[in-house]
């Protein structure tokens, strides 16, 4: 199965449809409409606006740990393995996490039964929260740890900063893309 993830930053431009599965994170609504959307800030840490794309999406599953979003009709709880940025794909109940959303999408994927994963928009860069050089490192840090244990492809849209950082730890771009949906 072919699981999409998709953050905020500009590579998201790189997504032109495809794949088995969408993960998302916070207000990515507005631009798709993913299968699972990932948030770890609660409604008064986003800037103005954002809160409200979250609040109208309707993806099957919400998933969330912090307080604010139980209103929501798709809201469920996300059990977290402690500590912050380790894994163990063995514990199918409980997901990774890290000072970014889209390293639990990561850690989703792999226990949703991928046998690739596709990211787009996750560039660490401009990012409202992670401007701090230290969160970045931690970002990175955890990246960089997860990629080397993990059992399923990981491809990284071609144009994100990132792509080039992680290279040794991702696999290939292929010509073709996602598969269609």
């Amino acid at each position: 199965m072919n699981i999409v993830i998709l953050g905020m930053g500009p590579s998201m431009a790189d997504y032109k449809g495809g794949g088995d599965l969408l993960l998302g994170v916070n207000d990515v609504w507005k631009f798709h409409q993913v299968d699972h959307l990932v948030v770890q800030n609660s409604p008064g840490q986003f800037q103005a606006g954002r809160a409200y794309w979250i609040r109208r999406s309707s993806p099957l599953i919400l998933w969330s740990s912090v307080q604010g979003w139980e209103g929501h009709p798709a809201h469920r709880v996300l059990p977290l393995i402690s500590p912050r940025g380790t894994t163990d794909f063995q514990d199918l109940d409980r997901f990774a996490y890290s000072v970014f959303s889209p390293f639990t999408c990561l850690d989703m994927a792999v226990k949703f039964g991928a046998s690739r994963i596709w990211v787009f928009g996750v560039d660490l860069v401009g990012h409202p929260v992670l401007g701090e050089e230290s969160k970045l490192k931690k970002c990175l840090v955890h990246l960089e740890n997860f990629l080397d244990v993990c059992p399923v492809p990981v491809v990284w849209a071609p144009s994100s900063p990132l792509a080039s950082r992680l290279s040794s730890r991702l696999e290939p771009w292929p010509d073709e893309g996602p598969p269609p949906r």
